[in-house]
């Protein structure tokens, strides 16, 4: 959903969104979105500022947001083309 929000909505709204599922989430987040790299696709330049390394980006991202951790846990096959998605564990420490 995240490119879907960039691209109508623009990067900062769904800054902000993403900020909001931070404060709503418990311990564990998981997510997924496209990348870059995915050429052709509606979506595809808005994500422009993922730069050639989508997923560097998408971790350092998350861990932005304030999560303790970040991990890439899997890559998944979409039904849209033969490039995979990282698959991101984020984990929240409470103090």
């Amino acid at each position: 959903m995240f490119h879907h929000i960039v691209y109508f909505d623009g990067d900062e709204i769904a800054d902000k969104i993403m900020h909001e599922l931070y404060k709503k989430s418990s311990k564990y987040f998981i997510f997924e979105t496209a990348q870059y790299d995915e050429k052709g696709y509606y979506w595809s330049e808005k994500l422009n500022f993922m730069g050639k390394n989508s997923t560097k980006w998408i971790n350092d991202y998350l861990l932005s947001l304030s999560y303790s951790e970040v991990k890439l846990i899997r890559k998944v096959s979409t039904h849209l083309s033969d490039k995979k998605r990282d698959l991101f564990l984020c984990k929240k420490e409470f103090y």
